[in-house]
């Protein structure tokens, strides 16, 4: 089974318990975290880290606290001491996600966007945007379904955004998900944001939310 841990609506916590937390950072990520500009692209990296670090204890019993990433070819983290684990990360406007299994993975959440018929023209296939566009109270949703499934996909293969994505088409993907070009590809709607997940075998995947809280006291253990 593939986990998946979500941390949402982390945008409010003080600068107190940021300060409390940017300790717990490795040098390799407070490097990046210090590189942004704004608040909430400094949170979202610095949380983004400490959910996996959280998952990976909890699920492998193993402290990645001091542990730097290495990178594939196209910027794919992965920690070279743990080949065994497979994980991805992603955030968006005020949600963290982490995703780990066994094998190849990939993960990526986006908040509900408003579905512009330019950015469709580049992301989209023609089937997609004749789904996205039949209903127009639907059409933001569907967009961003289909755009996180479209980053899942090419992180689990390791090209991010490599990915020409209006040369895929997942149309014929059920609300259950499904397989493509030997991939397994499956999205949730959690309160106004779409997860999708990406893997190369079907696998049951387990959601768990996660607060700020439990990422403090996991960084005390």
């Amino acid at each position: 089974m593939g986990v998946i841990y979500y941390c949402k609506d982390f945008m409010d916590i003080s600068a107190e318990t940021i300060d409390e937390l940017k300790k717990y950072l490795p040098l390799q990520r407070r490097e990046k975290y210090e590189k942004y500009m704004f608040d909430k692209n400094k949170k979202e990296c610095m949380l983004s880290y400490l959910l996996l670090r959280k998952c990976i204890f909890d699920e492998h019993d193993i402290d990645i606290s001091g542990i730097d990433f290495a990178f594939g070819q196209y910027g794919k983290p992965y920690i070279s001491e743990l080949k065994h684990i497979c994980f991805n990360i992603s955030h968006s406007d005020n949600c963290v996600v982490c995703a780990l299994s066994g094998i190849p993975v990939g993960v990526d959440v986006q908040n509900i966007q408003a579905a512009k018929e330019d950015i469709c023209e580049m992301v989209l296939s023609d089937k997609e945007n004749i789904i996205v566009f039949s209903n127009s109270s639907l059409a933001g949703s569907r967009f961003t379904m289909f755009w996180t499934l479209k980053e899942a996909y090419g992180k689990c293969i390791g090209k991010g955004l490599g990915v020409k994505f209006s040369g895929l088409d997942f149309s014929s993907l059920s609300k259950n998900g499904g397989c493509t070009d030997g991939l397994f590809l499956k999205s949730w709607n959690i309160g106004g944001s779409w997860i999708a997940i990406c893997s190369e075998r079907y696998d049951e995947w387990k959601l768990s939310k996660i607060s700020v809280f439990d990422l403090i006291r996991n960084c005390h253990q």
